[in-house]
């Protein structure tokens, strides 16, 4: 009797030992990939007709920007939603790496700080 509890001590303390190892792996992963996930910022000029993630620019004005916006997630849709942008607005998704902020409008040409990440998740459904 005594030599089965023993046994069963022994399976547990390999048990634990294996979870704690399990944890410590997990937590290395995580830190890695937060490290990973490094953000580059760039600026994009766009013009009437032309789509910045998911926003088609129909026309710009002095200050916004007007146009169709296509939901992607969680269902994607064939028709746009009438949308006006103004400086400071944000189009995409960060979950894909495609969101963008419209920063400024110069002329006839809208400015956008694209930020793009590398995503190991996507987004979800």
């Amino acid at each position: 009797m005594k030599k089965a509890y023993l046994l069963i001590l022994a399976v547990i303390i390999i048990v634990l030992a294996s979870a704690s190892l399990v944890l410590i792996s997990s937590h290395n992963n995580s830190t890695q990939n937060a490290q990973s996930n490094q953000i580059n910022v760039s600026l994009v000029n766009k013009t009437v007709g032309e789509r910045q993630s998911n926003f088609l620019i129909q026309a710009i004005n002095s200050n916004s920007v007007t146009g169709l916006i296509y939901t992607e997630y969680p269902v994607a849709y064939l028709s746009g939603t009438a949308k006006t942008i103004n400086i400071g607005d944000t189009v995409g998704y960060s979950c894909d790496g495609t969101l963008a902020k419209l920063v400024s409008i110069n002329n006839q040409t809208a400015v956008f700080e694209l930020n793009t990440t590398k995503s190991f998740g996507g987004c979800p459904i």
